[in-house]
């Protein structure tokens, strides 16, 4: 039961923080979350020490007094308050469990998304169409009705679209979330758990499967999240000097390829010369002219309150957790993100390398303030499961 808890636990985390049918849905799960949360710690007998009280005092008052200087909302400040306690507890639950968790998750959203990429890409497009218009489309009409989406239809593990979502004439893979970028923020954490964590080789079936969806997924940051990850295997991945000395050779003599793809190539390209807010590098000039104004502080969830509703996308996550919680406070949080890798990854250089991946990937999404990304913060002061790391 308590395996099923955790399952459950570390799912929710995942499709709130970017699942298109979860989208908005039970947006009240916080006040349930929180009691649910205090009565599985004391049924397991997981007390909070000092060091977790201070955490949880500095971020939730640090909102607080966000909400005194920009005039915001008590709800408002409740909500974010309840989300951030919610992800403590939630990391304090299944910190033991996670990596299996979540792993044995990714590969199941992975393994279901690819015969719907092979579908949706062979002529059943609009068969697939068709069926999520039968289905009562949850988040994505929350989604619709806030203006985040037009033309997003979801199978609930999988998303299809109205308009042509695609790149190199293939259709990308978007599994379960809203868009493939988020996909691949997911997919990449759970190939670097296996390959760093539970030390499979990239060509067990769980690691073929998530490559694969990855590769299916499209999405250039993607793509060179898993190439980082690749050399890093070749240095420390599970397998003889011979083998690590023909995968990074591979890797360097397919890496011009890789960057000549017309969705790296041509994306890297948008992206360096443009000033957009939508751009990656545009979103941090966008978001450096909110910053100025409030530094050290930030703004929290009171951004609309300070600037109106009428915000630019403007998707470079990095960025966006300076703009919410301010440079002190963000870099701590950074700080906190490669402290919690202790949790499902083991070495120090594969760490790293996850730290740098998790930063990489969150450039181009705003997830860092998500309740998965809080989670991962938040493994800072939990513990897991001690596994034998190989010679």
């Amino acid at each position: 039961m308590r395996n099923l808890i955790n399952y459950f636990i570390v799912a929710f985390a995942i499709l709130w923080s970017g699942g298109a049918a979860t989208y908005a849905l039970f947006n009240d799960w916080s006040i349930y979350g929180f009691f649910l949360g205090v009565y599985l710690l004391k049924k397991r007998g997981i007390s909070l020490g000092s060091s977790d009280y201070w955490l949880l005092i500095l971020l939730n008052g640090l909102v607080f007094v966000q909400m005194m200087v920009c005039g915001g909302s008590f709800t408002t400040m409740i909500h974010q308050v309840l989300i951030a306690t919610c992800a403590y507890f939630a990391a304090k639950l299944v910190a033991k469990d996670f990596a299996p968790c979540f792993v044995n998750i990714m590969v199941l959203f992975a393994a279901i998304s690819l015969p719907f990429y092979i579908a949706a890409n062979t002529g059943f497009y609009g068969t697939l169409l068709s069926i999520a218009d039968g289905l009562p489309q949850l988040g994505v009409d929350n989604m619709i009705a806030n203006g985040k989406q037009t033309d997003l239809h979801t199978l609930y593990l999988y998303n299809v679209y109205d308009s042509d979502f695609s790149v190199m004439n293939l259709r990308r893979n978007p599994g379960p979330f809203w868009e493939p970028g988020r996909f691949t923020i997911f997919l990449n954490l759970a190939i670097v758990i296996n390959l760093f964590y539970f030390k499979e080789t990239v060509f067990s079936k769980k690691s073929i499967i998530l490559i694969l969806a990855n590769i299916t997924a499209m999405s250039t940051t993607g793509i060179a999240a898993m190439v980082v990850i690749f050399f890093a295997y070749s240095i420390k991945g599970n397998m003889s000097l011979m083998k690590k000395t023909i995968v990074a050779s591979v890797l360097l003599a397919c890496l011009p390829t890789i960057l000549s793809l017309d969705f790296m190539s041509d994306k890297i390209g948008e992206e360096m010369g443009s000033d957009a807010t939508y751009s990656r590098f545009g979103a941090i000039a966008y978001h450096m002219t909110q910053i100025e104004q409030s530094p050290f502080l930030g703004f929290g969830p009171f951004l609309s309150t300070v600037f109106g509703r009428d915000l630019a996308s403007s998707p470079n996550g990095v960025s966006d957790s300076v703009r919410f919680f301010g440079i002190p406070v963000a870099i701590y949080i950074w700080f906190l993100l490669y402290r919690g890798t202790k949790v499902y990854v083991i070495g120090k250089f594969e760490r790293i390398v996850a730290f740098v991946v998790l930063m990489m990937l969150a450039f181009t999404q705003t997830i860092m303030m998500s309740p998965f990304y809080y989670m991962l913060y938040f493994f800072a002061n939990s513990r897991g499961k001690t596994i034998k790391k190989n010679a």
